[in-house]
């Protein structure tokens, strides 16, 4: 539980922030270094799913769930600095949320899931709970970390976040799109450099679906 880390937005930057790796063998040194790893974005889905980690192990407790709030809303900007330096200099992307999946109940051995889901209309939204559905208001889907779940009419906790990513002009489009059902994995790229020196390396690799601590 990272106190800094309030919304989806902190989650992301906080992937990007340097990790000190002690005794990487460094050529140049002919000695083992600290080196400084450092994980950016390197490409990015049409559509996002971000997985929240809910879902915490306790050396006393076991596996426990975490009760955290984290703030999200309707759309998402992805930060400069959690991308590559070659993604930089492209437009900033931009993405719409169209689905998220609660999890009910306060223990990770059970539960109950339900879902909101926006209609195809792209502006209103349906909460389904099994076979029972019913619209609801967009201020019932967003959260902020300071409000309480019960003001929202129901006590789930966000688990899954579904993103599409937003069209060129859609956001001066009077009609929001389908949202798209392609999806593809992100592309991370890690850079590792021994501190104090000016040699770096970077390899891309395939990304694991961004988690919200």
């Amino acid at each position: 539980d990272l106190a800094h880390v309030q919304s989806i937005e902190d989650a992301l930057l906080h992937l990007t922030e340097p990790e000190i790796i002690p005794g990487v063998w460094s050529p140049a040194r002919a000695a083992q270094v600290d080196a400084t790893k450092q994980v950016f974005v390197e490409s990015l889905p049409p559509v996002l799913v971000l997985h929240l980690k809910r879902f915490i192990y306790d050396e006393i407790g076991g596996v426990q769930k975490s009760q955290k709030p984290l703030a999200y809303g309707t759309t998402l900007d992805i930060a400069p600095e959690v991308l590559s330096p070659a993604m930089r200099a492209q437009p900033r992307p931009r993405y719409r949320l169209f689905g998220i999946v609660y999890h009910h109940g306060r223990h990770a051995s059970g539960g109950h899931y339900t879902v909101d889901v926006l209609r195809q209309d792209g502006h209103s939204w349906l909460h389904i709970d099994d076979t029972l559905f019913h619209p609801i208001p967009a201020e019932h889907v967003v959260r902020n970390a300071a409000s309480a779940n019960k003001d929202h009419g129901h006590d789930g906790l966000a688990y899954l976040l579904f993103y599409r990513r937003e069209l060129p002009g859609e956001a001066d489009a009077s009609a929001t799109p389908s949202p798209v059902v392609a999806s593809a994995p992100a592309k991370a790229a890690v850079a590792v450099k021994p501190n104090g020196s000016h040699a770096a390396a970077a390899a891309a690799a395939k990304g694991k679906q961004a988690k919200g601590g």
